[in-house]
C-alpha cells in the first residue's frame, strides 16, 4: 500500500472507530469525547460531563500505535514506499528491504458510566 493511501486510510479507520464506539457507548451509558465543562469539584480541577448531581468524571486514552512502513526492490523490479501488516511465514527470494518505524498518537476523553450509591 502506498504512503498516502496509508495515511488517508488510517485517518479514515479512527474517525470510523471512534464513531461505531461512540454509538455503543451512547447505547450503554458511556460518553466518548463528550463535549464537556469545567468544574471546580475538587483541587485536581477535574473535568465533568454534565452539570447536574452525579456529574461523570472524564477520563483521557492514549493510543500510540506503531507502524512500520517497508521498502522493497525486487531483482528486475520496481521499489517504493509501502505499508504492510503483520504476516507469519516466510518465503525465499533476491529482495532488499528498508523498514521503518513511525508512530501514530492521539487521545481521546471519556465519560464511563456510573451507577448511584
Amino acid at each position: 500500500m502506498q504512503l498516502d493511501v496509508f495515511i488517508s486510510n488510517t485517518l479514515k479507520s479512527i474517525i470510523k472507530g471512534i464513531k461505531e464506539s461512540q454509538d455503543f457507548a451512547n447505547e450503554n451509558g458511556a460518553r466518548i469525547n463528550p463535549h464537556v465543562g469545567k468544574w471546580d469539584f475538587d483541587k485536581n480541577q477535574t473535568t465533568y460531563f454534565g452539570n447536574e448531581e452525579g456529574a461523570r468524571a472524564v477520563s483521557k486514552i492514549d493510543f500510540d500505535i506503531a507502524v512500520t512502513t517497508s521498502s522493497s526492490q525486487e531483482t528486475g523490479g520496481e521499489g517504493g514506499i509501502n505499508v504492510y501488516s503483520l504476516k507469519l511465514g516466510g518465503k525465499l527470494s533476491d529482495k532488499e528491504i528498508n523498514e521503518s518505524v513511525s508512530r501514530i498518537k492521539f487521545s481521546l476523553n471519556i465519560a464511563l458510566p456510573n451507577v448511584e450509591p
